[in-house]
């Protein structure tokens, strides 16, 4: 998205948007544009950094939502040393991606699968962490509602019981674990205990 000024600021004057020179853009990236921000902070605490930089992605938030524009922020300057490890698969390890797809269900099902992987990788990008809970929680379900409703994606299909199939099942589950956690009926030892003490 292209703002019409080259500097924006909030109203309070607190946040400064400073639009990039776009003089060198390639033509194939001429759809993007790159903003520099910096923000007066009101005090230097580990909260106020925090509220900040909340603000700025509350503020991207709503300048991009009324023009549909599709936008992806981060922080210019590093606060820690650290950070994710840059992974470094191996050509063994590669051949992990060969074998999901060489599995990959050949079926209208296989969109079903290649949905819940873009999820999940969303999950994984994303710097909100209920966000990328739901996200996680939408690629597990949805795979798992596929498979239960019948989809075919390499995994045995639930067998489905009538109701009073799953009430006998549910009974002998119970009765399996009554059993396991009483061996002995409580009531015949409390009486047998209860005679031998009438007998001393």
């Amino acid at each position: 998205m292209k703002c019409p000024a080259s500097n924006t600021a909030t109203e309070e004057g607190s946040l400064h948007i400073w639009k990039c020179p776009t003089d060198d853009i390639e033509v194939a990236n001429r759809n993007v544009r790159i903003y520099d921000c910096w923000l007066e902070l009101e005090g230097h605490s580990v909260a106020d950094i925090e509220q900040g930089l909340a603000g700025i992605g509350s503020l991207v938030n709503v300048l991009c939502f009324p023009f549909g524009a599709a936008y992806n922020w981060r922080i210019k300057y590093r606060m820690t040393v650290g950070g994710p490890n840059l992974l470094t698969p191996s050509h063994d390890d590669c051949k992990i991606v060969d074998s999901i797809l060489k599995k990959f269900p050949a079926t209208a099902d296989a969109a079903v699968l290649a949905a819940a992987i873009d999820w999940y990788n969303r999950g994984t990008v994303s710097t909100n962490v209920f966000n990328s809970f739901l996200c996680y929680y939408i690629a597990l379900e949805s795979v798992a509602v596929a498979i239960a409703d019948g989809s075919e994606l390499g995994l045995l299909h639930p067998e489905k019981k009538s109701r009073h199939e799953k009430q006998a099942h549910t009974i002998a589950c119970i009765q399996a674990k009554h059993d396991e956690l009483f061996a002995t009926d409580p009531s015949v030892s409390s009486m047998n205990h209860t005679s031998s003490v009438s007998r001393a």
